[in-house]
């Protein structure tokens, strides 16, 4: 397996760790608002199945490492809920507060 392949797997794992962190972050956005946000069902049914389905099947078959792997997934997640954080704290702030 050449440099150029391996390079390739890690950018895919470090994509897929990305949407999988931007589906968990819809999911708990739903969860924490207790209102219907959208990409919930799409990250539920798709995303994080491609995240769980991706790194199983190419760890299996040894196209990139445990190390790689892990640190790939460590900056698509991170990347993913500083994203998903910032739009949501944005959107928080621009909606009125209650008055109690």
């Amino acid at each position: 397996m050449g440099a150029s392949e391996i390079s390739d797997f890690r950018i895919y794992f470090f994509l897929v760790a990305l949407v999988g962190s931007n589906a968990i972050s819809h999911i708990r956005g739903t969860m924490q608002k207790k209102q219907y946000c959208p990409g919930t069902i799409s990250g539920s049914f798709l995303l994080l199945p491609l995240l769980l389905i991706s790194y199983t099947y190419f760890l299996i078959i040894n196209k990139v490492d445990i190390l790689s792997a892990i640190v790939c997934f460590c900056f698509g997640v991170f990347i993913g809920f500083y994203v998903a954080g910032v739009d949501i704290r944005k959107q928080d702030s621009h909606q009125p507060k209650n008055a109690a």
